[in-house]
C-alpha cells in the first residue's frame, strides 16, 4: 500500500514539473507558472522572467528557448537532455565573410542591425534579472545636526516674533513684547520637538502637519495668558492669523534659508 501511495505522488510530481511541452503557447505558459515578473518584447521575440532564474523565451507565441526549468515533450515525459560536445572534436572554423562595406550590402546590414538589438535585448534582460536579486533600501532615518536645528529655531522664532506683533495689532489685543517672545517661542520649541519625536523616534516619514496642529493649540494658550484681557476669541484669532501667514509665507523663505546656509 506504502508503495502505491509513493508511485503516485510521484506520478503526480512529474505531472506538475513536466505540464509544459516544448510548443507551449504564452497562454500555457501563464497558466502553469503564473503573471511574469518582467516582460521585454523586440522584433516578434518575447521574454518573460520570472523569480528564481526561470526565463522562457517566445517566438510567434510560443516557446522558442527556456533557462531555470525542464521542459516536457507531447507524451508528458521529460525532455531528453542534449547529447554532450565531444572535447576532442574542433568545431568549424566559421567562413570569414567577404571584404568590404556592409552598408554596400543589404543582407548583411541587416544582419549587423539585428545582432546589435538582439544584444541590447539580452543586456535590458539581464539587468531586470538582477533587479530581482537586490535587497530593499529601507529610508535612512535623517542625520541630526545641532546647528541647522539651532538656526531653524532662530530664524522662526525671530519671523514667528514679528508675525505675532502684526497679528495682535490687526485685531486690537494689547500684548507686550515679551509676552510676544514668550509665545514664539513656545510655539517653535513645540513644532520642533514633535517633529524630532516623530521622525526620529517613531520613525515616521511625514508628520502630515501633527507638528503645526500641536503648536497651534499651545499658541493659544501662551497667547491667552499674556495678553492683558486673557481673552479666548482674541487668542484664538491672533494663533490661527498667525498660523496662517507663518505657514503660507514663512514655510517657502525658510527653505531658501536654510538651503542656503546648509
Amino acid at each position: 500500500m506504502r508503495t502505491v501511495i509513493l508511485a503516485g505522488l510521484s506520478l503526480v510530481a512529474c505531472g506538475l514539473a513536466w505540464a509544459l511541452g516544448p510548443d507551449a503557447t504564452r497562454d500555457e505558459i501563464i497558466a502553469e507558472l503564473g503573471k511574469p515578473t518582467s516582460v521585454a518584447t523586440r522584433e516578434g521575440r518575447e521574454i518573460l522572467i520570472y523569480p528564481k532564474g526561470v526565463r522562457l523565451e517566445l517566438v510567434n507565441g510560443r516557446i522558442a528557448s527556456v533557462k531555470g526549468i525542464v521542459l516536457g515533450d507531447e507524451q508528458g515525459r521529460p525532455s531528453a537532455p542534449e547529447p554532450a560536445v565531444s572535447v576532442a572534436a574542433k568545431p568549424k572554423k566559421p567562413e570569414t565573410p567577404p571584404a568590404g562595406d556592409p552598408a554596400d550590402d543589404p543582407e548583411r546590414a541587416a544582419a549587423a542591425e539585428h545582432g546589435a538589438a538582439q544584444v541590447q535585448m539580452e543586456k535590458a534582460v539581464l539587468a531586470m534579472e538582477g533587479a530581482h536579486d537586490k535587497p530593499v533600501t529601507l529610508l535612512a532615518k535623517p542625520v541630526f545636526n545641532p546647528a541647522r536645528l539651532a538656526v531653524e529655531f532662530v530664524l522662526n522664532g525671530v519671523f514667528l516674533l514679528i508675525v505675532l506683533k502684526l497679528s495682535s495689532r490687526y485685531w486690537d489685543s494689547e500684548i507686550s513684547w515679551q509676552g510676544l517672545a514668550i509665545a514664539a517661542a513656545a510655539d517653535v520649541t513645540i513644532r520642533l520637538v514633535t517633529r524630532e519625536i516623530g521622525t526620529r523616534i517613531l520613525g515616521l516619514p511625514t508628520l502630515f502637519n501633527a507638528d503645526q496642529a500641536v503648536a497651534t493649540l499651545g499658541l493659544v494658550m501662551v497667547v491667552r495668558r499674556v495678553s492683558y484681557n486673557h481673552a479666548l476669541g482674541k487668542a484664538v484669532e491672533i494663533a490661527l492669523t498667525t498660523k496662517t501667514f507663518s505657514v503660507v509665507v514663512g514655510a517657502f523663505l525658510f527653505t531658501l534659508a536654510l538651503n542656503y546656509l546648509f
